[in-house]
């Protein structure tokens, strides 16, 4: 179809009579025409139409009386006839092959190509006469003659450009060689080398113009890490090592080595015969030594370099897997704590207890079998495994050591110290699962020797009345465990008052635990939180405590409380992000809330403590001195922390009023707190007239008996 089409279109439309004079609604055009053709009010639905168009449509002329021409087409074509064939009719009352498809009622489509021309008939009604071509062998056609000269053009086109583009994709091929971060090595069919990039010349060692032509040999070799044995022992001259994924040594031409990740990959033609190879890799010698050091660090304690307790309960735990029933070599556990080490610590400070903790650790591994494990348990902890050692041998060795640290002096800044060691010994018994069994016999018998007297050793024995009592601790241990587990502590609230009431304060108090034994009685909370604390458990406990203070808190909007810390807990950093988190989920003010921490709980780890206070200080939170007064050294702690609260301990309270030693040092107390901006409260007040006398002093606040009793929070 071309340009004649229109003019063509015209003279058939003359041939056709106007319907006009018709009376019927729809009548088929007789003219035997190429194309189809169809007629069309101005709305689109058509007027009339010859069989031609009807047999391409499969459509009686019943069928295609007032149906929309649009309606005839698929939806692709449906929009093109509105988008383009409607607007153009409408601006310049033509259409020129416009290629449409029409879909038939079996789903067929027949594409064909469409002229449209917009006219008035006689009555001056707009009519649209549509002349409907078969596209498909027409199309086919120009396709066939077009693609013939497209393919004369493109071929001398593409003759020109390959040049160019092999040229340039040789360059581009150069450069990215040269750009990435891995080293890249092909060789030939015959195994020597064609091309090698700057990473690769720097991980082998060599320069291009030394290995360019040669075989692989000239890079260097490779081999297996642990064995070191050659990954290929045979090179073959066409492959480069051995294809794969290889992690391995590589031993470099000037003898030193570097650990490779690499990969090696054939190259095939397109036959799949072997042209040649292709090395990818990269220097992973720091990537792995950082992986050991994490690894090392991970298991080791980051100040002595020996095991730390995680990497000793480890091994004790595969040495408890590895025993059998019926072995008959024992295995032993020894405990061993430093006497006396805190004051050593306190007189050096940190930087010289580091140092003589590290001494220490020195001084023991002197001892070992290369089969022994020595690990720092925490502070000054230690912990040894003697694995196939009989009892007496074990003594041996724990008296060697427990007499080479006594004859060690540990100087520092002109000052000598003496360092000794209680050591406790425990048969490792039982198997997998039993490791905390083994260690808390030897802990057993570590206290025992400090009980004794210090710088000693103690075996553990079943039948020691001493060690069975420390057992009865092991069973409260037990009965904590489950006490968590079935969530049975409780909380009681006893009061705390001004002694000079301020209006508008909210109510205060301290939030003492208790706990249900197993049988439902309530439990004196010092022996258990003692075990607790020795055993690890009062973390747990401290969680506890803190979130159900503040669940409470949040449903009393007019108390505030105070809540008792361990030293193990403040720290923590663990703890000190669940506590923060705490608050962060509450819209409970943290004015409301006191943390009780004692001095003693701060000297663990001082750093760590002053960290959790100001952390918390920030928020809003308050803290208080709990216990203070035993021990002249307390002052200083008031400079150092950032309490809010002095609680004076209550042995100076209690007796007060018959003890003048006792109101000197609580008059003392008083006044170092009030220079120091602090609140205090006394602790153990149990009659008005020590009240009383305690107001006289200028002692903020109370708290004991007279005050009011601990009351459970669930009958508050």
């Amino acid at each position: 179809m071309n340009a004649s089409t229109i003019p063509a279109l015209t003279r058939i439309l003359k041939t056709v009579p106007d319907l006009d004079t018709d009376p019927l609604a729809f009548e088929p055009l007789e003219i035997d025409a190429s194309c189809g053709l169809v007629e069309t009010w101005a709305d689109g639905r058509i007027r009339r139409a010859n069989a031609r168009f009807a047999d391409w449509s499969a459509r009686t002329g019943k069928d295609l009386s007032g149906r929309r021409f649009k309606d005839l087409l698929a939806p692709a074509s449906r929009i093109m006839y509105e988008t383009h064939c409607v607007p153009l009719l409408e601006a310049y009352g033509i259409v020129n092959e416009l290629m449409l498809e029409i879909v038939r009622p079996d789903g067929e489509r027949l594409p064909v190509l469409v002229c449209a021309v917009r006219r008035l008939d006689s009555r001056d009604a707009a009519v649209v006469n549509f002349s409907v071509f078969d596209a498909t062998a027409t199309r086919r056609h120009e396709r066939e003659l077009l693609q013939a000269q497209r393919q004369a053009e493109a071929a001398a086109a593409e003759l020109r450009a390959t040049n160019r583009r092999l040229s340039l994709q040789s360059e581009q091929w150069r450069v990215t060689l040269r750009s990435i971060a891995e080293a890249v090595v092909t060789t030939g069919p015959d195994g020597r080398i064609v091309s090698i990039n700057p990473t690769a010349l720097q991980l082998f060692g060599v320069e291009e113009a030394h290995v360019m032509g040669q075989t692989v040999q000239a890079l260097g070799e490779m081999v297996w890490s642990a064995t070191r044995e050659p990954i290929d022992p045979e090179p073959q001259p066409q492959a480069l090592w051995k294809a794969g994924l290889i992690d391995a040594t590589l031993i470099r031409p000037d003898g030193s080595e570097r650990q490779v990740s690499s990969t090696v990959s054939p190259i095939r033609d397109d036959t799949g015969a072997i042209m040649g190879s292709v090395f990818v890799g990269r220097d992973v010698t720091e990537e792995r030594a950082m992986v050991r050091q994490l690894a090392h660090d991970a298991s080791h304690d980051h100040l002595t370099g020996i095991a730390n307790r995680r990497e000793f309960e480890r091994r004790l735990e595969t040495l408890l897997r590895r025993r059998s029933p019926s072995q008959q070599h024992s295995d032993l556990l020894v405990y061993m704590d430093l006497d006396q080490f805190k004051v050593v610590n306190d007189a050096v400070g940190h930087a010289g207890g580091d140092l003589l903790l590290r001494q220490v650790s020195t001084i023991l591994q002197a001892s070992l079998r290369p089969s022994d494990t020595l690990a720092r348990l925490g502070g000054d902890e230690f912990g040894l495994i003697l694995p196939a050692c009989s009892l007496n041998a074990g003594l041996r060795v724990a008296e060697r050591m427990r007499s080479a640290l006594e004859a060690h002096r540990f100087s520092w800044q002109n000052q000598v110290f003496q360092v000794t060691a209680s050591i406790g010994i425990s048969l490792v018994h039982g198997q997998d699962g039993m490791a905390a069994t083994s260690m808390a016999d030897a802990d057993l018998a570590c206290n025992a020797a400090k009980a004794r007297g210090r710088n000693r050793i103690h075996v553990f024995d079943r039948g020691d009345e001493e060690l069975q009592a420390q057992r009865q601790e092991m069973s409260l241990v037990a009965q904590v465990r489950r006490a968590l587990d079935e969530d049975r502590f409780a909380l009681c609230f006893q009061p705390i008052v001004r002694l000079s009431p301020r209006p508008g304060a909210l109510q205060h108090g301290e939030m003492l635990l208790r706990m249900r034994g197993d049988d439902g009685t309530l439990l004196a909370p010092t022996p258990y939180i003692l075990a607790a604390e020795r055993y690890n458990l009062i973390q747990a406990i401290d969680r506890w405590v803190v979130r159900k203070t503040l669940e409470w808190l949040v449903a009393r909007p007019g108390v505030e409380a105070s809540i008792n810390l361990s030293g193990q807990s403040i720290g923590d950093a663990e703890f000190l992000a669940y506590v923060s988190g705490l608050f962060a989920q509450t819209d409970l003010k943290p004015e409301r809330v006191c943390f009780e921490i004692t001095e003693t709980a701060t000297m663990g780890d001082l750093a760590a403590a002053l960290r959790f206070m100001h952390t918390l200080k920030a928020i809003g939170v308050r803290f208080a001195l709990d216990d203070f007064g035993v021990g002249l050294s307390s002052y200083s702690y008031l400079k150092q922390l950032p309490v809010d609260q002095v609680k004076i301990d209550g042995s100076f309270t209690r007796s007060l009023l018959t003890d003048p030693v006792n109101r000197a040092i609580v008059e003392s107390i008083r006044r170092i707190s009030d220079l120091c901006g602090l609140e205090t409260v006394a602790e153990w007040v149990e009659t008005e007239a020590t009240m009383t006398a305690l107001g006289e002093i200028g002692v903020d606040h109370a708290q004991g008996w007279h005050v009011g009793r601990p009351v459970s929070i669930d009958l508050m």
